[in-house]
């Protein structure tokens, strides 16, 4: 559908990079029943204008400096993508924004009334000894059938939820710690590699809620597509500087190669 709808126009280049994805796909029967993440989450509440402020920071480890004297302001309802090659900093950076890190030098700011949600590729938050269902009693204190509610519209269906959270296979992990990530209704996202292991149509429903959120939202992903349809900024880390860059990923192709 995405293809077919994209073929001709401006999106066409993304278009014919699904084409040949879906070229080197093994064909398989439909199954009997289809099913797809459905759930209305509740709106974020409104935070101030500002919801990040970074201030001439600068992080490192011991002597080696990763990213220096950088500045950067994300606001209220910015969808904001941060790239940049492996071992750029681009972790690093999202260590510090959370308080896991201390930077060197320089301030981190976060803005009044703001709420960080961080989704981590490690998914550190998920407790592997208990039970998927337990995830989400004892994290929001629901009742066993609201918890399994919930569950049912992100794809945990029967004994599914009485599964060990460490025995869960990577896309029933990433499932998992973003219902409890989109429970909290906080209203700045941090995400770190949200669509690893994540199957198609768990991507698009993710496109589309993260598209409608009117919160902030910063973004660390090598889905160059996912960044297009989601993201209206880019920052690309590289040689310990940041460069910032209006408009999707495929409009910061054109923008870098001005820059350079």
């Amino acid at each position: 559908a995405y293809i077919d709808k994209y073929r001709a126009g401006i999106k066409s280049k993304m278009a014919r990079g699904r084409q040949s994805q879906l070229n080197r796909l093994e064909r398989l029967e439909a199954p009997v029943t289809s099913h797809h993440l459905q759930f209305l989450f509740p709106p974020a509440a409104m935070s101030a204008d500002k919801v990040l402020v970074l201030d001439h920071l600068s992080v490192g480890y011991g002597e080696s400096r990763i990213i220096n004297d950088i500045s950067l302001v994300v606001r209220r309802g910015e969808s904001v993508a941060l790239i940049g090659p492996n071992g750029a900093g681009k972790s690093t950076l999202v260590k510090t924004i959370v308080g896991e890190l201390f930077p060197e030098n320089g301030h981190v700011d976060i803005g009044n009334r703001v709420q960080v949600g961080y989704f981590s590729q490690e998914h550190e938050e998920l407790h592997d000894s208990w039970q998927v269902v337990e995830e989400i009693m004892n994290h929001f204190n629901y009742s066993e059938d609201k918890a399994r509610n919930v569950l049912g519209s992100f794809l945990f269906k029967g004994d599914d939820v009485f599964k060990l959270v460490g025995e869960l296979s990577g896309g029933e992990r990433a499932r998992l710690a973003l219902l409890k990530l989109f429970l909290q209704g906080d209203n700045f996202l941090i995400l770190d590699e949200p669509t690893n292991h994540l199957d198609e149509d768990s991507i698009e429903w993710l496109e589309t809620y993260l598209s409608n959120r009117q919160g902030g939202l910063l973004i660390s992903t090598h889905d160059r597509y996912f960044l297009d349809s989601v993201c209206n900024g880019i920052l690309e880390l590289s040689n310990r500087h940041m460069y910032e860059y209006e408009g999707n990923y495929e409009k910061f192709i054109e923008l870098k190669a001005d820059r350079e």
